[in-house]
């Protein structure tokens, strides 16, 4: 027993280090009839890996990755949802999940795991941004991008965002 408290307490802290350093992104959005909404996908679930068994003789070789930005997801959305059943890996509400997501139409929006302070400035600049206070919820943006410090890929994906809504609002498209 004593040599086993060791190794588990070390078990711990690897996972515990994994877990504070999982990046993830939360769903936002999920559209209707996709095939994420099927597999059971829900406003504020997160998900950290995704993997994609063999589907020979097309993809004889099974992928994976892990979900650590936004773009993570659009590159597997892409690349990976079209070729199989992609099984999705996360939580809701504090609670281990695990998704099959059949082939079909993706449509979902994310955004990645955000710190506190950092999700609270979001939140309020999305709020205001749905009140077409387009302007005021983008200064909240604008602040995301700079406290997100090297984080690259948090500022990125706020960018981004924030170009799309200009766009929209200048009546691009998205």
């Amino acid at each position: 027993m004593r040599r086993l408290c060791p190794l588990l307490g070390l078990i711990l802290l690897i996972f515990l280090a994994s877990r504070l350093g999982a990046s993830g992104i939360v769903i936002e959005a999920v559209v209707e009839a996709t095939a994420p909404e099927e597999a059971g996908a829900r406003e504020g679930d997160v998900f950290y890996t995704w993997t994609r068994p063999a589907n020979p003789p097309v993809n004889p070789e099974p992928a994976s990755g892990t979900l650590e930005s936004p773009f993570d997801w659009r590159w597997m959305e892409i690349e990976q949802a079209p070729r199989g059943t992609i099984e999705l890996r996360g939580e809701r509400q504090g609670e281990p999940l695990v998704l099959q997501v059949p082939i079909g139409l993706w449509e979902a929006q994310v955004r990645p795991v955000l710190p506190a302070d950092l999700e609270d400035l979001y939140q309020r600049g999305k709020e205001l941004v749905d009140q077409e206070k387009i302007e005021e919820g983008v200064a909240r943006w604008q602040q995301v991008t700079e406290r997100a410090g090297a984080d690259w890929r948090v500022r990125a994906w706020m960018w981004l965002r924030i170009a799309l809504v200009w766009d929209k609002k200048a009546g691009g498209s998205e």
